[in-house]
């Protein structure tokens, strides 16, 4: 089995701790074979993959989409790499995350999952992307450009992800708001 999935095994669903000598294997053998290794390879300085167009593309191969992987894989958040990764989209999505609208709700909720979970919860840029998703779904009603400015399902999920990441008592009334639309959305079509 892929060991990033026998670790969230062990983990999350047999409730193993983290020192349990099975769990340990696991996480070192994370490190040394399946996707992980595999998605680290081609990192820059700058914390950026050598092979991409935009952080953005080629889909499931740029920047913004290894580090959403090494997140779901449960990579190890202490490794430099990811906190490299993270600090990348931050400092190149700060102008797209200032800017009004909506939209691509999905794209700022998987940043800020990854953001969050690489231990950049305290940086400014965070709160910014915290802010724009609570907006997207407050204000915008989950509503995307790029779903033909219908809600959409797909973004609240993602964005769900990354609010959920942040610890409760972090979180503000509109996050708070934001979470309860999203359920709604998801589980009862409410969106409203």
């Amino acid at each position: 089995t892929t060991p990033s999935i026998r670790t969230l095994t062990l983990r999350r669903l047999l409730g193993r701790p983290e020192d349990d000598a099975d769990v340990q294997a696991a996480r070192r053998e994370m490190a040394a074979s399946g996707p992980i290794p595999a998605l680290l390879i081609g990192q820059t300085e700058r914390g950026n993959w050598a092979d991409e167009r935009s952080y953005y593309t080629p889909k499931y191969t740029s920047t913004h989409w290894r580090m959403t992987l090494l997140a779901e894989l449960a990579a190890d958040p202490a490794d430099s790499r990811l906190r490299r990764g993270a600090e990348f989209m931050l400092a190149d999505t700060a102008v797209d995350a200032a800017q009004p609208g909506h939209g691509w709700v999905c794209f700022w909720g998987n940043l800020l999952r990854y953001a969050l979970y690489a231990g950049l919860g305290d940086d400014p840029r965070v709160a910014r992307i915290t802010d724009r998703v609570a907006r997207d779904a407050n204000e915008a009603g989950w509503r995307c450009r790029y779903n033909d400015e219908l809600p959409c399902a797909w973004g609240a999920a993602r964005a769900l992800w990354g609010l959920a990441a942040l610890p409760v008592e972090d979180r503000s009334s509109e996050v708070a708001a934001a979470i309860a639309s999203g359920l709604g959305l998801l589980l009862d079509g409410d969106h409203l």
